[in-house]
């Protein structure tokens, strides 16, 4: 009896510590994929691990960009400044070209600039027409170039009763500095031609319908020459852009008095009767300016439209007048003395 009442002592005694180990082990269990590796098959637990491997990922995009991004020195905001700006340039280029070898051909430079700085959207066509205007300054820097070697035999000065230092080639003294200064002015219109380029090709990729992984760039000599801040996607500072921003908010505001003061200044020169036009202009303009300031503001467009076109038109005749025996055409036109179109 005695022994049997043991055994069943021993037996209770056993259950109740392996229950005890069973809770013990249910409430210290070692989690899911812990440190013994792991799986939990359900359903729930394979989409939170797909959930927190995708927002892995997208924190490391997020800072692989965040670094390939960098921020712009003030010199490097300046150079992408130029650069987009560029046609400008190649505009002011055009017309520097044409004043400095005055010509017939470079004429159509200083037309084609002045049409282009009239239309409305005068970058986008600059940069359209850029390959046809880089194609005509090589045309002539080529023909300078042959113009300027010794052959005075096979390449006369004239051509019959034209000369053609008139049309565009002239034989310099010294035709290294005038044909690297044509190459100079031909490098501003490179510059837009390859924003151009460049823009069209940012276009292109924007409009492909499938993300395609992107081909690696080939690193040429040029791009080993550049710094290392510019071979990165960068962006301006915000130093840099209110700058900018405060900068073209002043010139849009008060540009219109910087064109008025020129009109004064053109008049004040040697009286003759386009100056004089000037000056009836720049007064119309401060008259109403002062009289009705409503209708200065309705009239403002036409006016300016007005002073453009008048401008162009001097611009053409004083150009045209300065070449050899032009004048004896303008006298035979109008009937003027050459004293009267002086004058004038």
């Amino acid at each position: 009896m005695k022994g049997s009442t043991e055994s069943l002592t021993r037996s209770a005694k056993r259950r109740s510590t392996a229950s005890g180990e069973r809770q013990r082990l249910v409430e210290h269990e070692e989690p899911t994929g812990g440190h013994y590796g792991g799986v939990n098959d359900s359903p729930g637990a394979l989409g939170s691990d797909l959930e927190t491997a995708e927002d892995q990922s997208s924190k490391e995009q997020a800072a692989g960009d965040s670094l390939a991004q960098l921020k712009r020195k003030p010199w490097m905001s300046v150079v992408f400044l130029v650069m987009r700006q560029s046609y400008v340039l190649s505009l002011i280029a055009m017309m520097a070209w044409s004043i400095t070898y005055h010509s017939w051909l470079t004429f159509a430079f200083l037309l084609a600039a002045c049409l282009l700085w009239m239309l409305p959207n005068s970058r986008a066509w600059c940069l359209r027409t850029s390959p046809f205007i880089l194609v005509y300054a090589e045309i002539l820097l080529l023909g300078q170039y042959i113009f300027c070697m010794n052959l005075d035999n096979e390449l006369p000065k004239e051509a019959g009763a034209y000369k053609l230092d008139e049309i565009g080639f002239k034989r310099f003294t010294d035709p290294c500095l005038n044909l690297a200064l044509q190459a100079f002015y031909i490098l501003f219109i490179v510059l837009t031609l390859r924003q151009y380029v460049g823009e069209r090709s940012i276009v292109a990729s924007d409009k492909t319908d499938i993300k395609m992984q992107p081909r690696t760039k080939k690193i040429s000599f040029l791009d080993k020459l550049l710094p290392v801040d510019m071979q990165h996607q960068t962006y301006d500072s915000r130093t840099m852009l209110f700058i900018g921003n405060f900068v073209w908010l002043l010139l849009s505001k008060y540009w219109i008095f910087f064109c008025t003061i020129m009109m004064a200044v053109i008049s004040l020169a040697d009286v003759v009767i386009y100056r004089i036009i000037y000056m009836i202009l720049f007064l119309i303009f401060i008259i109403l300016f002062q009289v009705n300031f409503t209708l200065w503001r309705v009239i403002n467009i036409v006016f300016w439209w007005v002073v453009v076109l008048y401008s162009m038109i001097v611009l053409t005749l004083i150009y045209t007048y300065q070449f050899q025996e032009f004048h004896s055409y303008w006298s035979n036109m109008t009937g003027f003395s050459d004293d009267v179109l002086k004058d004038i």
